[in-house]
């Protein structure tokens, strides 16, 4: 058999092999892992709460903030709002020194606020893990989808958390002003 039809034979293996890659997505390791259907990636990052959405986008922003993200963007009246975690430098030593380059990642959220019929608000949380690094020949980012259930799970806790200390301090609808203390 000649050469030109033994790579017209492996032409439908390989276009396979690339749409099948191309499905894929990377985990933090670089290692190709499967990418999560769309219901099961709105099962982890959504959740519903049984407050109005203004007492949600409260408990969210409080929660972005403990968590030490600086706010971007914060509209209730679209029911977005946008975060980033401060920077860490992961350049090693010999990068920083010998190739003169630097590298850091940080972590962007969103989160988003829908109104439901039944007076429930749904919220989702999207964590995207930002690793940028500056080389001589230039600046590069790889921005990966944070999808490790326990990273949403340990979220809706503090979520669960702030909601349950507003309730217990009456502050769900109006925010305290300064001197006087919680109805």
């Amino acid at each position: 058999m000649s050469s030109d039809r033994r790579r017209w034979r492996s032409a439908p293996a390989l276009a396979a092999s690339l749409l099948l890659l191309s499905c894929a997505s990377f985990n933090a390791t670089g290692a190709v892992s499967e990418m999560i259907p769309p219901m099961e990636l709105q099962a982890v990052q959504a959740r519903e709460f049984n407050v109005p959405r203004e007492t949600a986008f409260k408990a969210v922003m409080s929660v972005l903030q403990d968590l030490g993200y600086t706010l971007q963007s914060a509209d209730i009246a679209s029911g977005f709002i946008s975060a980033v975690s401060p920077a860490v430098d992961t350049t090693s030593p010999i990068s920083k020194f010998l190739l003169g380059s630097d590298s850091y990642s940080e972590v962007a959220v969103t989160a988003s606020f829908l109104p439901m019929p039944s007076g429930t608000t749904r919220v989702r949380l999207n964590f995207v893990e930002r690793r940028a690094k500056l080389e001589l020949m230039g600046k590069s980012r790889d921005d990966r989808p944070v999808l490790d259930p326990d990273v949403y799970e340990k979220a809706w806790e503090k979520v669960d958390e702030t909601l349950f200390m507003l309730k217990a301090t009456n502050d769900l609808s109006q925010p305290v002003k300064p001197g006087t203390s919680p109805k």
